[in-house]
Order: structure tokens, then C-alpha cells, then sequence
């Protein structure tokens, strides 16, 4: 009976360790893609209830991997070498649709050393700059249009930036029009736009140590009258909480000097540099 309650007890004592034990191992799903005529694996924990197809099917995830097969192939005598990948998270819309993927990618240097392979994946997106000139005034009443929303990533409830928005599905300047409709209310064709960067590399990358972010920016120019203009400062955009994404948008005019004194927002100084030299392209 002694003996019986000696080993209860030194079961008992691992208990927690066993406990701990458990939380930490992770079960993990792998599925092979083809990179450079090898196998790679991809690693998936099942906590994340994300199956393979949906990741297939996850256009910043399949672009990824041939934009970086694609790079290694440039440099065919260095031996660049994709070992495996971890899928550390995924978040999703609210109709299920894969919106970010966060992964780690063990890719090794020709020299043999691992490279940094965090990636967070989000894809495409579209910057708009809206300049509406005051009828029969010219450049003396130049304004260019923006939103305010909260940026809790970035700490703040009141964030005025350029209207822009992710690809879904189409082209660039299709989620362009579709984005200036839903944040702007204005409502237009894609041929009303004119593309900021139209070089056959005709995307900028925002942040590439860890976004695959790239973004192509287009300009919409109107003349209207000022009192229009003007009435569309402090218009309330979005849907306001009728859905679950919740996006709550005001629209912001200034004036077209004022803007990139205004804000932080680096998709608005960089769409304004775009813009200057495009006007300065047509005058020539």
C-alpha cells in the first residue's frame, strides 16, 4: 500500500511537466508544393483549420512562391535552396475567405546560412489620388481628396490617408474603381483612370522585410463645381457597422498644396511624387 501511494505520488509530481508537455506539441498537416523541380513541404498546424486547397487557392500565397522561384531562377549558378514551409497563422474575412497568411520560410543563402523567412501575405493593392479642381478656377482651388478611419495597427482612431484597398479578384484598376466608389462614393469606369506607374514593373513594395504588399497607384482628375467640392468634407463613407468588416470612413478634403504637409501616410506622399512627375511628363 506504501508503495502504491510512493508512486502516485511521483506521478503526481509530473503531472504539471506532462501538462506543459502537451500544450506545447503541435500537430502539424503537411502538404508538397513543387519549387524549383523539387518537392517542397508545407507545413500547416491543424489548430489553424485552414485546409491546403484554400492556401492553393489564396492568390498571395501562390504568387509568392513564383515570384521567389522566379528570383532564384535569375541567379541559376547560386544555389539558393527552399527547405520547407511553416504556416504560422491565417486570418479570414468574415464570409471565410483567406485574408492574411503569415508564414516562415527555411530558405538557406548559397553560403549555407538561414535567411530571414518571416513573410506576412496580403497580396495586391490599389492606391487612389482623387485631385478635383473648382470649375473655372484652375489650379488656385486644387484639392485632393482623402479618408479618416481607424488604424489600429498603426494607434490611431482618426487616420488620414490615400483611399485605397486590396485585390480580391480582377485586375488593378478594376479593384481601383470598385475601392473609389465604396470609399469616396464616386462612382467610375476603369478607362477614367490613369495609371501613376506605367512601366511594365509598375508596382512599388511598401515594406518587402516582411510584406509581400506591392501596390500600383492611379489617378482620377475632375472638374466640378466648388460648392460640390466642398460639401464633400466630413461626408461619412463606408458601412458604418452593417457589416461585420466594420468600416467606418470619413472623407477629407485639402487643398492640393496642403496635402503631403498633412498626413504620414506614405501611400499619399508617394502617389503625390507620382503625380508631380506625370504632370511634368505632359507638359514636355
Amino acid at each position: 500500500m506504501l508503495i502504491r501511494q510512493l508512486r502516485f505520488q511521483k506521478f503526481n509530481s509530473y503531472t504539471p511537466f506532462l501538462k506543459s508537455y502537451v500544450k506545447t506539441v503541435r500537430i502539424m498537416s503537411t502538404f508538397d508544393i513543387k519549387f524549383q523541380g523539387k518537392q517542397v513541404p508545407v507545413k500547416v498546424p491543424e489548430q489553424l483549420s485552414v485546409a491546403k486547397s484554400e492556401l492553393l487557392e489564396f492568390r498571395p500565397f501562390t504568387s509568392w512562391i513564383r515570384n521567389l522561384e522566379n528570383s532564384v531562377s535569375k541567379h541559376s549558378s547560386s544555389k539558393f535552396v527552399l527547405r520547407n514551409i511553416e504556416i504560422q497563422s491565417v486570418d479570414k474575412f468574415s464570409k471565410g475567405k483567406v485574408g492574411f497568411v503569415k508564414l516562415k520560410a527555411d530558405f538557406l543563402h548559397p553560403n549555407g546560412k538561414p535567411l530571414p523567412g518571416i513573410a506576412v501575405l496580403r497580396g495586391g493593392t490599389t492606391g487612389m489620388l482623387v485631385v478635383l479642381t473648382a470649375k473655372g478656377k484652375g489650379d488656385s482651388e486644387k484639392y485632393v481628396l482623402l479618408v479618416s478611419q481607424p488604424r489600429v495597427a498603426a494607434g490611431s482612431i482618426d487616420l488620414v490617408e490615400l483611399p485605397a484597398g486590396m485585390i480580391d479578384d480582377g485586375t488593378f484598376a478594376g479593384a481601383a474603381a470598385k475601392e473609389l466608389e465604396e470609399e469616396c462614393g464616386i462612382k467610375i469606369e476603369e478607362s477614367d483612370l490613369v495609371n501613376l506607374l506605367p512601366s511594365s514593373d509598375d508596382s512599388i513594395l511598401l515594406s518587402p522585410g516582411l510584406l509581400d504588399e506591392e501596390i500600383k497607384f492611379f489617378l482620377y482628375h475632375k472638374e466640378m463645381p466648388l460648392d460640390e467640392i466642398k460639401a464633400l468634407e466630413g461626408k461619412l463613407m463606408g458601412n458604418h457597422g452593417h457589416s461585420s468588416e466594420n468600416e467606418v470612413i470619413t472623407l477629407r478634403l485639402l487643398k492640393f498644396q496642403d496635402a503631403e504637409q498633412y498626413t504620414r501616410d506614405a501611400k499619399l506622399i508617394i502617389a503625390l511624387s507620382l503625380y508631380n512627375r506625370h504632370k511634368r511628363a505632359q507638359e514636355q
